[in-house]
């Protein structure tokens, strides 16, 4: 092969006779570089020492998906969930073990099989294409244009799927964080929004038993919730102001003892801020950022089946009503200032 680029051209409609992931035709090109030079400094060169380049019209990196638990799809539990990746990876890395001896086309198609499992098992367990998108990268088609002449064809191979059995690792691992989260304390999840604690009694003084209906009542306040009373710290309103500089001086004594777990709050209530070490997407609609924590906690398992969303927000309650979250409006006795009564007709 000459020191110039051998531009290859492969057009992959629906991702050619493998798995359909995207909605339309894609062009591929896949350029082979010969000088040692441009391997080490090609942009998306491979793992490989840079033996071939990839590079997809429109294309984004490829992300890691390990740091955000991607939804689970209805009716799935953590347990089933976390088996599969972890067949699905251990399927992948015998697939390296394997190798020794083989033909590139016979360990390419072993390969590419084992792709179309994966996604078969990613789609199974997830809502977000993201999850089975990550294993068509830039080395997947590198791996499907391989030839018997290809260089270092097996070793390829075999860095793509000790990667991706990787990932599928690490993504099983944070779903096990999640469920023992979940299992930390007993009590019936329920998700309070900001304006429950803006304009109703503190928490503390709210009889949530009776209010969800359920002996035991476990509150999680999402992240949101909190910078959205640090928000309201600086609002005009100097009644407003100060109301939530008091709650938040509540909730740092409340949850003090505890690192994002769940900490007692009154008889069979415990209160709790989840937190994560990895970074989270703020958006810029709060409500959809609490109503994802409450889809991530309906799709968590551990016996978990229903969520409660506490709210005296319509749009709020109509929202979850539609993604099939339960929701409980706020009784108006525990308003802080209770509307005065209309007077009696004459």
């Amino acid at each position: 092969m000459s020191a110039s680029a051998t531009i290859i051209q492969v057009r992959a409609h629906m991702l050619l006779d493998s798995r359909k992931t995207w909605d339309q035709s894609t062009a591929w090109s896949v350029a082979y570089l010969t000088p040692p030079a441009r391997r080490a400094s090609s942009p998306g060169s491979s793992a490989l020492s840079g033996t071939t380049r990839l590079v997809r019209d429109g294309s984004h990196p490829r992300r890691s998906l390990t740091n955000v638990i991607p939804r689970l799809r209805d009716g799935t539990q953590l347990a089933d969930a976390q088996l599969r990746l972890g067949e699905t990876a251990t399927h992948g890395r015998n697939l390296v073990g394997s190798s020794a001896g083989q033909t590139v086309s016979i360990h390419q198609n072993s390969f590419l099989a084992w792709v179309g499992t994966a996604e078969t098992q990613l789609r199974n367990v997830f809502v977000d294409p993201s999850t089975w998108e990550h294993l068509y990268g830039d080395r997947h088609w590198q791996i499907y244009g391989l030839t018997q002449e290809s260089p270092r064809a097996i070793e390829l191979i075999n860095n793509e799927a000790t990667f991706q059995a990787a990932w599928l690792e690490e993504l099983a691992d944070r779903l096990k964080q999640l469920s023992d989260r979940l299992g930390a304390a007993p009590g019936h999840l329920t998700v309070l929004d900001t304006n429950v604690l803006l304009h109703f009694q503190p928490p503390d003084q709210v009889d949530w038993p009776a209010v969800v209906g359920t002996p035991e009542v476990r509150l999680v306040l999402p992240l949101r919730v909190v910078e959205e009373l640090d928000e309201k710290k600086y609002t005009a309103r100097d009644n407003l102001a100060d109301r939530a500089r008091r709650l938040l001086s509540q909730l740092r004594t409340q949850l003090a003892p505890s690192t994002g777990g769940p900490t007692p709050l009154r008889e069979n209530v415990t209160i709790e801020v989840p937190l994560d070490d990895s970074p989270r997407r703020r958006t810029l609609d709060a409500d959809q950022e609490i109503l994802a924590t409450c889809r991530e906690l309906q799709s968590g398992g551990q016996g978990v089946t229903l969520v409660t969303l506490v709210t005296d927000d319509t749009g709020m309650t109509l929202r979850a009503a539609a993604q099939g979250t339960r929701v409980v409006a706020m009784p108006e006795t525990y308003l802080r200032r209770r509307p005065k009564p209309e007077p009696a007709d004459e």
